[in-house]
């Protein structure tokens, strides 16, 4: 939990006895001690609980749960068809009872309940145990899943294991409906079992122009893709048109290989050497026909903990294959929204919600045609999501002339200090209804206190409320923002910049292999044109 969060909380609870409590004063206490106290009261005040109990009787209430990075609120609850079901048991007797895909912690990645052979190492509330006991039930079962609003997305599952949690599928179902908006026909190839058409038809997807394609292993993936492929490369020979296709994979890391499904069958516990070359196989075999086919390549994946790594961090699952082939790559971390107008939609309907939104917090991994620069994005339940959120950042008077602040006449301007004035932008406000004598001149004097915005499109003020709202973010505003600061804050530099940036590499190369070589009136012009210092040292 954020920080932020655990003080709320904590004050909420304890209210006047809280620097009692905590020993201190909270403003005084480090976030190590917060999160520790925070933490020894929610696990005396805990109880355990089935997930279909927790899922079924009690989403209308507000819980933490019990993960290897403390207490974290639980995010949206997944209800799934039935599976194969399995018991998993480790030296020390911690264990669970789970579905085939269920995700545990292992000390060589997150692995599948299917997947786990006794030669693995699971992470528990101890430490990495073995696997003592793998019994596969002969009935299946509905099984149930939620999220952790935790960077990490796990949690302890049965009496001390930790397993992974779900979250991407609702994303890639979002990137589906906004593509069938422009005319995509979606193929989801789905290996996880994740979603089934009553599912897909809440998201508001057609399913009349929409296929779902159950997979299990690495080369089956890669043969569907490519006869798709060859598919479309004949239309294009013939004359004819082909039609629109995006391609979702939900999820890579969720994927099998042959080999392993067959030592599966055979009872053979070795360990798999193939499924990394197969995957690697797959981009190459279709990641550049489906760009020359102009097919979207949507992929879901899997992050793990590098456990003993020397910069601790998550791990993209799959393999070189997964993070050198893709052109974008980002990961999703959420935390809860706090939306004064959505709290007070739920209070006054009498709905007893755990939360009313979630941000969205969208860390680049790897980008080829933008800067790697993180973003956030709100996603409210109780209200249609708004496109302007996150825009506040890029808004200022030079942008756009936007500023958070007073609008004052020429006469209050006058009476400023020095000091002040230069701190006001000036701007002329329509002269209809003007006063005689008064040409229209006023100042727009910035406060970050202030409880409205001066916007020159409108001429005068308006509320701070009405940041977010059309009237503010004008046609005419969000195309300033665009051309003055969003494109030169996420755009690449252009070709040219590029071309110099080679051919000065390429001076200083040329130099240094031959140091009895004089540098040209030509590579003297460049580098000066550049900046760059050409006097002899």
């Amino acid at each position: 939990m954020k920080i932020e969060l655990i003080k709320q909380e904590l004050e909420y609870i304890f209210k006047d006895d809280l620097n009692n409590y905590l020993g201190e004063n909270i403003d005084k206490c480090s976030e190590e001690v917060l999160r520790k106290k925070f933490n020894e009261y929610v696990k005396e005040n805990s109880q355990k609980i089935k997930i279909k109990d927790l899922i079924e009787n009690n989403q209308d209430k507000s819980f933490l749960l019990s993960t290897p990075d403390g207490f974290n609120e639980v995010g949206d609850f997944y209800i799934k068809s039935e599976r194969p079901i399995y018991l998993i048991k480790t030296a020390d007797d911690f264990k669970t009872k789970c579905s085939e895909d269920h995700k545990f912690e292992t000390a060589e990645g997150w692995k599948f309940a299917k997947d786990i052979t006794k030669k693995d190492y699971i992470l528990t509330k101890e430490g990495f145990r073995k696997v003592s006991l793998i019994k596969k039930y002969k009935r299946q079962e509905k099984v149930y899943d939620f999220e952790v609003l935790h960077e990490n997305h796990r949690y302890w599952s049965g009496n001390g294991l930790s397993s992974h949690n779900t979250g991407k599928t609702y994303l890639a179902c979002s990137i589906v409906r906004n593509a069938q908006a422009m005319d995509y026909f979606p193929i989801y190839y789905d290996s996880e079992g994740s979603i089934d058409i009553d599912f897909i038809k809440r998201l508001g997807i057609d399913t009349s122009k929409f296929r779902i394609e159950n997979i299990g292993t690495v080369e089956e993936f890669t043969t569907l893709a490519a006869n798709l492929n060859e598919t479309i490369a004949e239309i294009r020979k013939q004359g004819k048109t082909p039609p629109k296709i995006m391609v979702v994979l939900d999820s890579l890391g969720s994927l099998s290989s042959t080999k392993e499904k067959n030592d599966a069958i055979s009872g053979s516990d070795k360990r798999d050497m193939t499924k990394q070359q197969a995957i690697r196989k797959t981009f190459r075999v279709i990641g550049n026909d489906f760009a020359k086919n102009g097919i979207p390549f949507i992929i879901c994946n899997h992050v793990y903990a590098a456990i003993g790594s020397y910069i601790p961090g998550n791990v993209i699952s799959g393999g070189g294959g997964g993070k050198y082939s893709p052109s974008i790559m980002f990961t999703l971390t959420k935390s809860k929204l706090v939306d004064k107008d959505s709290e007070e939609h739920v209070k006054k309907h009498g709905i007893e919600a755990t939360k009313v939104g979630i941000v969205v917090t969208i860390h680049p991994y790897k980008q080829r045609f933008a800067r790697p620069i993180k973003v956030q994005i709100h996603i409210p339940f109780y209200k249609k999501p708004n496109p302007y959120v996150g825009l506040e950042k890029f808004v200022n008077w030079e942008t756009c002339g936007v500023v958070r602040g007073k609008m004052i006449s020429e006469k209050k301007y006058s009476k400023l200090s020095s000091a002040e004035q230069k701190k006001c932008y000036e701007f002329m406000i329509p002269q209809e209804g003007l006063k005689s004598g008064d040409d229209g001149t006023r100042y727009a004097m910035p406060k970050d206190t202030s409880r409205s915005l001066v916007c020159k499109h409108l001429g005068g003020e308006v509320p701070l409320s009405e940041l977010y709202t059309e009237k503010v973010f004008t046609e005419e505003v969000l195309q300033l923002l665009d051309a003055n600061i969003i494109k030169k804050t996420f755009m690449l530099p252009n070709i040219e910049s590029l071309e110099d940036l080679a051919e000065v590499t390429d001076i200083m190369d040329n130099a240094e292999m031959a140091e009895d070589k004089d540098v040209t009136p030509e590579d003297n012009d460049l580098l000066s044109k550049l900046g760059l210092d050409t006097t002899p040292k």
